[in-house]
């Protein structure tokens, strides 16, 4: 067991440290333009490495420039999890709820983007959208084994910029 909690943590590590690394070397771009590096957008596409645990998101950015983005959903906790984007200027403690708890999906003010479903632990999934430059927030929206995860505080805002 200790063995592979190694493994996994070593993954994991590994896993942040290259989606860290890309954006670094994204950032060391052509300096021919102005230094904004707002102007230039994802034209290549931006990766975003969010471990999912119980009960947090901890995404390996909390904001990228509006264009195409990959977002990988990695659980390195014990229980399934899912990662849910939705556009909206709410805070996520005032997203709606249905009577189980879980964010209701269509409700006023959300935008539901795309979704990964039933990450097991150990493993990733993701998905690549076109963002717009707002408000995001990403959230767990599973009720499983009594466990409401949205209610037990997995969600974090994201911001996409100009």
């Amino acid at each position: 067991m200790v063995a592979h909690m190694n493994t996994a943590k070593r993954i994991r590590t590994t896993l942040a440290c290259s989606a860290l690394l890309a954006l670094g070397l994204a950032a060391c771009g052509d300096d021919s333009d102005s230094s904004d590096s707002s102007d230039a957008g994802n034209p290549a596409g931006a990766t975003v490495v969010v471990e999912l645990g119980e009960w947090d998101f901890v995404p390996s950015v909390e904001s990228v420039s509006a264009g195409v983005v990959t977002l990988e959903a990695m659980n390195g906790g014990g229980e399934v999890h899912e990662l849910v984007l939705f556009k909206t200027d709410l805070a996520p403690e005032d997203l709606p709820v249905d009577e189980e708890g879980s964010v209701d999906e269509s409700g006023d003010g959300l935008e539901l983007i795309d979704e990964v479903e039933n990450v097991k632990p150990g493993e990733t999934k993701s998905f690549t959208v076109e963002l717009a430059a707002g408000n995001y927030v990403m959230a767990c929206n599973l009720i499983e084994n009594g466990q409401r995860h949205f209610m037990n505080g997995m969600y974090r805002r994201f911001t996409v910029t100009e």
